[in-house]
């Protein structure tokens, strides 16, 4: 394949790369829907919440210096445990992780990054909702930090 058919393939390539991302948010919020009934439904019938168990996620991700970085899950336990008696907003925690430099520059949508961590955070049980858009750290994350 030479450059000129390359780059003509280019279009193409970035209308599928964005297809997909597409999906992958419209899964992730219909996910997100289903998860909150579970919650709403465990709450009613005092069912304990049950967290599924997921990939590990690297909490430490090379930067192109070369460096340890933290992103996602890292980036965001990190900051909240600085001050663990916080209601963190999500915009508070990626406004401390950006003057860190801890979202990528290359990133497309970076504060729903920064939210996607939270989300997976509460669902492991190691940060909770207080109140709508207001997270603090459990018992749970504080035990598995020391």
């Amino acid at each position: 394949m030479n450059l000129e058919t390359l780059v003509e393939q280019l279009p193409t390539i970035r209308a599928e790369a964005k297809r997909w991302r597409e999906q992958e948010a419209e899964a992730r919020r219909k996910a997100e829907g289903y998860e909150e009934i579970i919650r709403g439904l465990e709450n009613v019938i005092g069912a304990p919440p049950v967290v599924e168990a997921s990939a590990p996620e690297p909490e430490v991700v090379k930067d192109t210096n070369g460096t340890g970085s933290l992103r996602g899950i890292g980036a965001v336990r990190k900051v909240m445990l600085e001050h663990p008696e916080r209601a963190w907003a999500a915009r508070d925690i990626h406004t401390v992780m950006e003057s860190r430099q801890w979202i990528s520059p290359k990133a497309q949508h970076p504060l729903r990054g920064t939210e996607a961590a939270i989300n997976r955070l509460m669902h492991r049980g190691e940060i909770e909702k207080v109140r709508p858009g207001r997270y603090r750290v459990t018992d749970q994350m504080r035990r598995d930090e020391d």
